[in-house]
């Protein structure tokens, strides 16, 4: 069993770590920030809390009840996960050494099981045209090893693994933010591809795809199993297992 803690009292705590308890060989010992923030309280009622000494006061006027320190949380961790909502990414420490769990190195790893692909790169959509708190939207540009026709990329993007196909006509961002986390909510772990969006050009295709806010965490997982000897390909068919992922089509 690895135990694992989650650095910071964010609005991504709990989800974060919900995901992490859905797998039967993880557990989460808790949540370590130095200061109290407005979101420890509702952590406390799901998680153990930490944090600094010099904060202690603070959080017994709260009524939050203290499991330990710094120090005792390093004790009782196997691994470290520290979300980064601006950066999309998850870093991962083992005491001392560690790594960051990037979009693009997952985009990269998924992708590549149903493209040539050669390398990808990212357009986030603005804030100002699209705000949504389940996905970030992109305009991603695949460079493919070999010519594709459309149709092809469109198979292929349906048979990669943690990826999603949505097709339809007039599909707007926004209703799809508040549709699919709802109808389905291994969404947020996936790439979602919007079909109607697949441009190719020679050795190059582009899309527009809504990325969910915990589209990182599968492959953290798979990176927590590897540091202990789990073949990669074996964890991932049972992170997707008890994430409920899928992907395949949506209409």
């Amino acid at each position: 069993m690895m135990r694992v803690g989650i650095v910071g009292h964010d609005p991504y705590t709990i989800p974060i770590a919900d995901c992490l308890e859905r797998q039967p060989d993880i557990k989460v010992i808790g949540a370590y920030n130095h200061d109290i923030t407005p979101f420890s309280r509702p952590i406390s009622k799901r998680l153990n809390i930490y944090c600094s000494e010099s904060s202690l006061e603070l959080f017994k006027e709260m009524g939050i009840k203290v499991s330990g320190f710094l120090d005792d949380f390093i004790e009782g961790t196997d691994a470290f996960l520290e979300y980064s909502v601006k950066e999309y990414s998850v870093r991962i420490s083992y005491g001392s050494s560690g790594m960051i769990v990037k979009p693009y190195e997952v985009l990269l790893e998924r992708l590549s099981l149903g493209l040539p692909l050669q390398d990808i790169s990212m357009e986030e959509i603005r804030d100002e045209l699209f705000c949504c708190p389940y996905f970030r939207a992109f305009r991603l540009t695949v460079k493919l090893r070999d010519d594709l026709s459309l149709g092809e990329v469109r198979e292929s993007l349906l048979r990669s693994s943690r990826v999603v196909g949505i097709s339809g006509r007039d599909l707007y961002l926004q209703d799809l933010c508040a549709f699919l986390p709802v109808s389905f909510p291994h969404s947020i772990f996936s790439v979602n591809a919007l079909l109607s969006s697949v441009k190719v050009a020679g050795e190059e295709v582009e899309m527009i795809s809504l990325l969910g806010y915990l589209l990182p965490l599968p492959e953290v997982v798979d990176t927590l199993r590897e540091s202990e000897g789990v073949k990669r390909e074996f964890s991932r068919s049972m992170t997707d297992e008890y994430l409920s992922i899928k992907g395949g089509l949506i209409i």
